[in-house]
């Protein structure tokens, strides 16, 4: 192969190119190209006298084929996912975790169940699943608990229960089915996603099933309401007011409170 070329600018350059396989009619071509082009084009026949040579040798390539599935433990993935991203209620069971029938214990009557509620044997559902009640942040879910069921059972400003124990925000106390002992609480107050769902322990495997037909429209058929929480956070060590003052959601740092005054009142400014 022999190559020649110009150096001044702006002038156009012969190449001759001699492939293994022309004729000698054939063997030397006179192509226009600039000087900026020739490695571009070397490198372009090097690989189609390479792409020669191989399948020369070696034949051509084989059709492709279309894929074929291996069977893998993670298939049931995609169909476990769909499960938990909808209110799923296994129907296999004669009772799969209804709840049919519902009784808030206000923070009035509080005092009278907290020794029930407080000795009960628990059993926890977090925000582990993909529903609106997992993945929708905290202060917005107490909006909606709020205008589902008024204020909650629990506070810090309203006494004992886990509530009363710092880092928590609130509590409802429910009776489901006349008998089923159920908490609704946050997990870290407004700085997290999603809320605890407790249970009596003898009712731990429903209690998706129950949270999701209990609350799992919570979001589509209420409106948010009003509302303020103290919270304290024990990292920081700093106090909080909280809430929703029917426009937009605040989380303002206070100092200690006198919790003995009862809960927090929304000023003119929320």
């Amino acid at each position: 192969m022999s190559l020649e070329w110009s150096t001044r600018p702006g002038r156009w350059v012969w190449a001759a190119v001699l492939l293994g396989t022309a004729t000698p009619a054939a063997a030397q071509q006179q192509l226009r190209i600039s000087p900026h082009e020739l490695g571009e084009h070397y490198a372009e026949l090097r690989f189609r006298k390479e792409f020669a040579r191989v399948f020369g040798g070696h034949g051509r390539p084989v059709p492709l084929r279309e894929m074929e599935h291996v069977a893998v433990a993670s298939d049931s993935l995609g169909a476990w996912i769909l499960r938990q991203a909808y209110d799923y209620v296994d129907e296999e069971t004669d009772w799969a975790g209804h709840a049919l029938r519902w009784r808030m214990i206000s923070s009035d009557s509080s005092a009278q169940h907290s020794r029930e509620f407080l000795s009960a044997e628990w059993a926890f559902l977090g925000a582990n699943y993909f529903t609106a009640l997992d993945t929708t942040a905290t202060p917005v879910l107490r909006a909606y608990l709020e205008s589902r069921f008024g204020p909650p059972t629990r506070t810090l400003a309203s006494g004992v229960g886990t509530a009363a124990v710092q880092g928590m925000q609130f509590e409802y106390w429910f009776h489901l089915n006349d008998s089923i002992r159920v908490m609704v609480m946050d997990a870290t107050g407004p700085l997290d996603r999603g809320i605890i769902f407790a249970g009596d322990q003898r009712f731990r495997e429903f209690l998706f099933n129950l949270r999701q037909s209990f609350l799992g429209d919570l979001l589509l058929h209420e409106q948010p309401a009003a509302y303020i929480d103290y919270y304290f956070s024990p990292v920081s060590g700093w106090w909080y007011q909280t809430g929703y003052d029917g426009a937009a959601f605040f989380t303002e740092r206070i100092r200690r409170p006198r919790l003995e005054d009862g809960p927090p009142k929304l000023s003119r400014r929320h």
